[in-house]
């Protein structure tokens, strides 16, 4: 494998790119030039932020602390290397504190819209995290491949748990800490949220809810003794696009309305002690 590029966005001091000629490449100059901090945008380009075993570990919090972004923006390292087959393959990284989706311009790359998961101070369901200040909003990723519908132009994205995993821990009291656990449908256009449904308010077990949606059209009318929970409301006679599957860790099966967001049913394939 031959490296011919990196990227580095927003990382520690570092915004822009470094092109490694054939053959040997010295990467050279004064003391705080950024050397090193290349060398490490090489590596989490390729394999993520450092982390050790474990949770919060010393190793995790020391990268942190030195390659954070100078202007507060999350950062990206993106790596372009060729095989030894010669094709050509390019891998970008993200501070899993982004929370954010991002779209790009399939043929260009041209960044369209970014969308946060976690709002901020002042946003539209900031309150749900209380007096927790940005820095420390931390968790609600989208890990997992979004889902999109072209007749509705929506891309549905799950969201991932807050970090801490308890509500004592992120001192949030009590709050919903929107849009952790949430199913997001997202403008493809524009990347505004059009609905959200929280399937865990303010999540206290590590219970991820970032897994596929998947979009189907049928007649809702499921038998009310077959599943656990219904909307009393359902039009049994109406054909309607819906989003289902089991989007979390508690197995349960979900399903929403694919236009409003509206609950229709939910039905458990396992023993809930939750």
């Amino acid at each position: 494998m031959k490296i011919l590029r990196v990227r580095a966005h927003d990382f520690g001091k570092l915004n822009g790119a470094l092109d490694l000629a054939p053959g040997l490449s010295v990467v050279h100059g004064p003391n705080e030039a950024g050397k090193s901090t290349w060398l490490q945008a090489i590596f989490a380009g390729l394999c993520g932020r450092r982390r050790g075993r474990g949770a919060n570990t010393l190793e995790e919090r020391e990268f942190e602390r030195q390659y954070e972004p100078w202007n507060g923006k999350p950062w990206r390292a993106t790596v372009k290397f060729e095989l030894d087959d010669r094709r050509r393959i390019e891998i970008q990284q993200r501070d899993l504190k982004a929370k954010e989706s991002v779209a790009h311009d399939a043929d260009t790359g041209e960044e369209l819209w970014r969308t946060g998961t976690v709002p901020r101070v002042g946003e539209p369901g900031g309150e749900t995290w209380g007096d927790v200040p940005n820095e420390q909003r931390r968790g609600g990723s989208a890990w997992m491949p979004a889902s999109y519908d072209p007749e509705l132009n929506l891309v549905y994205i799950g969201v991932a748990v807050p970090i801490p995993w308890g509500s004592i821990q992120r001192d949030t009291d009590g709050g919903d800490v929107l849009y952790t656990n949430s199913t997001l449908a997202l403008d493809a256009d524009t990347g505004e949220i059009e609905w959200y449904f929280q399937h865990i308010p303010g999540g206290n077990w590590d219970l991820d809810h970032p897994f596929e949606r998947i979009v189907v059209e049928s007649e809702v009318a499921p038998d009310a003794d077959a599943v656990s929970w219904i909307n009393p409301d359902i039009d049994s006679s109406e054909r309607r696009k819906v989003i289902t599957g089991i989007p979390g860790k508690t197995g349960i099966i979900w399903t929403l309305d694919a236009a409003t967001g509206e609950f229709l049913w939910a039905r458990e394939t396992n023993y809930q002690n939750v």
